[in-house]
Parts: C-alpha cells; structure tokens; sequence
C-alpha cells in the first residue's frame, strides 16, 4: 500500500501478510507510518494505492462484515466518563453483532475491573484492560494493539503485554502490535 498527505510519502510500497495465530510487532520512530497502517486497516483512511484484505476480503468501501472480525485497542481509551464496565456491555451488545457478553465478564473477572466503577474514575492502566476486554469479547480474529502501554507505567505495562499475549495464543488470534520499543517487540512478538 501507499499512502501520502501531500508531498509527504509516509507509505510506500509497504507489502506484509499475517498468519492465523501471529503475532507481528510493527516497529518504527515517530512519523513512519504505524498508527497510519492501522488506520488504513480500519478503513478511517483512504490509501493512495494497492490493497489490504483481512481474511480474504478487501476493506475498502464499507465492508462492514470485515470490521466486525477486527479488535482494536488505541494508546487512549474513549468510553464515556459517566459509564461503567456494565454499561459498556450493553452499548457494545447494540454495535456487534458477535458481542459476547459471557465472554465481556470473564474478562472483567480475569483483569480485576471494577463493574460498577464509572470509567472517569478509572487509572490509566484499568481503562486500557476495559479497552483490551472490549477488543477481546466480539470474536475478533485480527487483533490491532496501537501503543496500547505506551503511557503506562514498565510494572503495568509489562503486565498488559503479558496478559495480551497469552490471550491471543488462547484464543489462536493473529495481532499487529505498533509500539516503540525493541523489547517488548521482540519478547511478545513472534514476528518483527
């Protein structure tokens, strides 16, 4: 695929597949095109040229079937202020149509979250594992983790990475980890 905002190539030519059960850190500096892979996956850009399928079918245009396979978990969390863990599985019940709401609480349980908590109140490391819950209970098969830890402190960050990684390989899902860093990249990645 290529990509460019005016005469700034920020994708060029970049070409890589994913196998089920993978998981493919993307590793670059500030401004190499990750976050802007994983928003031409999700559809939020258009590219300039060549093609992205997930699970054999092209995500251009409005192929909502495709995104409903997808999980994603950005470096911020943006649930309402005033919801709680509850809450959030009855909206997100209404978006997916795979939600999944035995799965949403075993989650909750396994990441200790508070149910009842509003998520303003929430510590950072708390909103990423609701962010990662939601992304895990809609039978996703293609995982997309932007900077999921990248403000978290190393104890919980290492934690989140830790908890991600055994999820996956559970769960056989294929993920695309963006991050900055060379460890973590190459501890839970099995492919750079």
């Amino acid at each position: 695929i290529c990509k460019s905002f005016g005469a700034n190539d920020v994708l060029k030519q970049v070409d890589f597949s994913l196998k089920g059960g993978e998981i493919c850190a993307l590793l670059g500096e500030n401004g190499a095109g990750k976050s802007t892979t994983i928003s031409l996956i999700l559809g939020q850009l258009r590219r300039d040229s060549g093609e992205i399928r997930i699970l054999g079918q092209d995500t251009d245009g409005d192929n909502v079937s495709v995104r409903e396979d997808i999980g994603v978990v950005f470096d911020e969390s943006c649930f309402p202020d005033g919801l709680n863990a509850r809450q959030v599985d009855k909206v997100e019940r209404c978006i997916y149509k795979n939600w999944d709401s035995g799965a949403f609480y075993e989650h909750i349980r396994r990441f200790d979250l508070p149910e009842t908590k509003p998520f303003k109140e929430y510590s950072r490391g708390i909103k990423m594992k609701l962010a990662l819950a939601v992304a895990l209970s809609h039978k996703a098969k293609l995982l997309l983790l932007d900077e999921h830890t990248a403000a978290l402190d190393p104890g919980a960050a290492e934690k989140i990475l830790a908890m991600t990684a055994r999820i996956a390989a559970e769960q056989k899902l294929t993920c695309l980890m963006v991050t900055h860093n060379m460890k973590n990249a190459i501890q839970y990645g099995n492919r750079l």
